[in-house]
């Protein structure tokens, strides 16, 4: 008892901590080492600097502010406030709060696994496993910063509790609780899935001690518990509040479904996807990324940064500590009801049941229990296999990390190139006009390039012109596709003519259950009304439609200069040796993401969205074909052969449109054999393919009663003949 009640005593030295801290810090910095700060912001976090811009910085959604959808979460927007309050031109202080709070998610997680298993190893391997987890893809993303936040102050909270129930002091406790009610408040007002989280301190003191010993520390400090069923209470009374005034953000994705229905449909799913996705699935894409996806230096790299942690975590086996079986059942099934809650939320919006991003960001806290008692386990028979386990799947869940921060940047790099011809050749100046871009390089689409152009474009360019752009208008080239939502999501045209251009609405669609609404009138713009870019196929302005000459955003001190200097025109990230590049520009493969819910930008038009098939371990992605002829871009610096195509329809709607289906490659029609498994083959004569940009089409009838839709593409490839 005397050894057991020294090992205790150890467990909140500066030592310990540090150890656990530092950890923490290897592993985040390993993670931005290759990159640096070169990611900007991708979606969602346009429109929030957009609003700055237009409405002056504020901290809170309320339901007379601009974010009123969101009032339920009040401190949603305060982490993007704080960074821009503390640089408005550049993304730096959003990077340095993303690092901190995973420093603190990482140290606070590492910590209560110290103080409830007693063993420095478990305390160090929990502080970087919940940091690399393979399950969730939107850690590193800015689009994540207040669900990273949420999650760690609710971390942080849980662990002055415990703090607060050690303390021998009364006042001391006291004044630890009431500081984690209030961190305990503020991550449910920051995010609302905290709020299942209230289990979380108690559940730690059920698996140090059990449920007696519980019980009796919850009546010895009552008003602990008073102080945290009191932040759960007010919250509670504030979310009801507001459900009054406002129809919010949540309430609008579950609008026309009961929740019944949607909890009878989902709730089955908690086993089939979140859990299967959270023990198991996560791990499956991580081994690929590792194997498929890094190459030899990143692996090298991988090893080194896992390597430097587990010199670290060695040293942690100067106390051991044997786990009573008990223990390690208590441990898996509160790492299990924690999985669970941390999915809950998202259960509840079926929207949310089909995408991995944000998703298992609270799951992966339970699911990193779950090892930790696995490790507990193997630990009572060999320390060594242990320790073999937790540094192979450190390695897995780093790479992981890798991959992922690799992907956003890559999008981010591909945002920034467009932006930036435009910014250089355009000096923000419409004079009441409409700001034309014709897109021959067809990016300016779908979600990660500013998805409904009329909203997202807007707001990032209102926010690096500083002044509101509310006047665009989106053309691709050569499909003449008008980048603006109408019926289902579809895409409307839009039609030069001498003096004007039209944009005509996508015709009405309707299908199964579903009415769409009435189509709106067609716009007519005057030429005169009208400033012109064109975006030529590599993602540059073409010389004769520029609008200001762009050295000057080097040399002025304006507000655009200072982002387009500071974001714009900044040095990426040398990242890609670090990651398998095929070198091989002589043959081309396109599917619509990789992995779980990290899309591929389309380059092409005619597509919806990318939607994902998911099947417990494989997933992959996939997308419908919404007119009637649909293209994709592609390089190839072909061979003076012929070449080979394939490739795979995820469906076809049926026969008829099995016989009308067409592929056309640089306009030149090509034969092809359609098998039963929806897979194709063609043979592409030489002399279609072109070196630089090629098109592929894929043209067939479409089916009226269901959506005006025909068939949904998986994958295709194009290969040399071999000889």
């Amino acid at each position: 008892m005397k050894n057991l009640n020294e090992k205790i005593e150890k467990l909140g030295s500066p030592n310990a901590l540090l150890l656990i801290i530092i950890t923490t810090c290897l592993v985040t910095f390993a993670i931005w080492l290759p990159f640096g700060f070169s990611l900007t912001a991708l979606i969602e976090e346009w429109s929030i600097l957009g609003l700055f811009t237009t409405h002056g910085l504020f901290f809170i959604a309320n339901t007379s502010g601009p974010l009123a959808a969101h009032a339920l979460r009040p401190l949603t927007i305060f982490p993007h406030a704080l960074a821009y309050w503390l640089d408005p031109h550049s993304f730096k202080f959003w990077h340095i709060l993303l690092i901190l709070v995973l420093i603190i998610k990482g140290s606070t997680a590492g910590y209560l696994v110290l103080r409830v298993s007693h063993s420095f190893f478990l305390a160090v391997v929990m502080s970087a496993l919940v940091l690399v987890y393979p399950a969730d893809t939107m850690q590193l993303s800015f689009r994540a910063l207040h669900i990273n936040w949420s999650l760690s102050l609710v971390l942080l909270a849980s662990t002055f509790l415990l703090i607060a129930y050690t303390n021998k002091s009364y006042i001391i406790s006291f004044c630890y609780g009431l500081l984690a009610s209030s961190l305990f408040f503020a991550s449910m007002c920051m995010y609302e899935a905290a709020l299942m989280f209230m289990i979380l301190p108690f559940s730690m003191l059920y698996i140090d001690k059990g449920l007696e010993a519980l019980v009796r520390q919850m009546k010895q400090r009552w008003f602990l518990v008073i102080s945290w069923l009191t932040a759960i209470g007010v919250y509670l009374l504030y979310v009801y509040y507001i459900s009054t005034l406002i129809k919010s953000y949540q309430s609008s994705i579950m609008e026309g479904s009961s929740l019944f229905e949607i909890l009878k449909l989902t709730l089955p799913k908690l086993i089939s996807i979140a859990l299967v996705r959270s023990l198991l699935g996560g791990w499956g894409d991580a081994l690929q990324i590792f194997i498929h996806q890094l190459g030899t230096l990143g692996q090298i790299y991988d090893l080194i940064c896992v390597g430097c942690i587990f010199i670290l975590i060695s040293k942690t086996r100067q106390i051991h500590t044997s786990h009573n079986n008990l223990k390690i059942m208590r441990m898996s099934i509160i790492g299990v009801i924690l999985l669970f809650c941390g999915h809950f939320p998202f259960v509840l919006l079926p929207s949310h049941m089909i995408i991995n991003q944000r998703t298992y960001l609270f799951a992966s806290f339970g699911a990193s229990m779950c090892f930790i008692a696995l490790f507990m386990l193997i630990e009572k028979i060999n320390y060594k296999i242990a320790y073999a386990l937790a540094f192979f799947l450190i390695l897995l869940g780093l790479s992981s990390q890798l991959y992922q921060f690799k992907h956003y940047n890559a999008i981010a790099n591909t945002q920034r190139s467009l932006l930036k011809s435009i910014v250089e050749n355009f000096d923000g100046e419409l004079h009441d006009k409409t700001l034309l871009i014709l897109d021959k390089s067809n990016q300016l689409n779908h979600t990660w390039f500013f998805l409904t152009c009329s909203f997202y474009l807007q707001h990032v360019l209102t926010y690096f012109y500083d002044h509101p752009i509310t006047k665009i208008k989106i053309c691709h080239l050569p499909s003449y596709e008008w980048e603006e939502d109408g019926s289902l999501g579809r895409k409307g045209k839009c039609i030069e003519n001498k003096k004007s251009w039209l944009f005509k609405y996508h015709a009405k669609v309707e299908g199964p259950n579903v009415k769409s609404p009435p189509v709106p009138n067609s716009v007519v713009l005057s030429k005169k009304d009208i400033v012109t870019l064109v975006i030529g196929s590599n993602g540059a302005i073409q010389p004769n439609h520029r609008h200001v000459r762009n050295h000057h955003l080097m040399t002025e001190d304006n507000t655009t200069a200072k982002r387009y200097q500071n974001i714009l025109n900044r040095k990426q990230g040398s990242y890609n040796n670090l990651f398998w590049v095929s070198t091989n520009e002589q043959a081309y493969r396109w599917q619509f993401g990789n992995f779980w819910s990290l899309e591929l930008p389309i380059r092409g038009s005619g597509w919806q969205e990318a939607e994902w098939n998911i099947k417990y371990f494989n997933h992959h992605a996939f997308a419908w074909k919404i007119e009637k002829e649909a293209s994709l871009l592609f390089n190839l610096e072909p061979k003076e052969k012929n070449y080979i195509l394939r490739g795979k329809f995820e469906m076809i709607l049926n026969d008829n449109i099995r016989k009308s289906i067409k592929i056309k490659i640089n306009q030149h029609f090509i034969d092809y054999k359609l098998f039963s498994t929806n897979t194709f083959e063609a043979m592409i004569p030489r002399a279609f393919l072109v070196k630089g940009t090629n098109t592929i089409a894929f043209g067939s009838k479409t089916e009226p009663s269901y959506y005006d839709l025909s068939l949904s593409l998986a994958w295709f490839e194009i290969t040399p003949e071999l000889t």
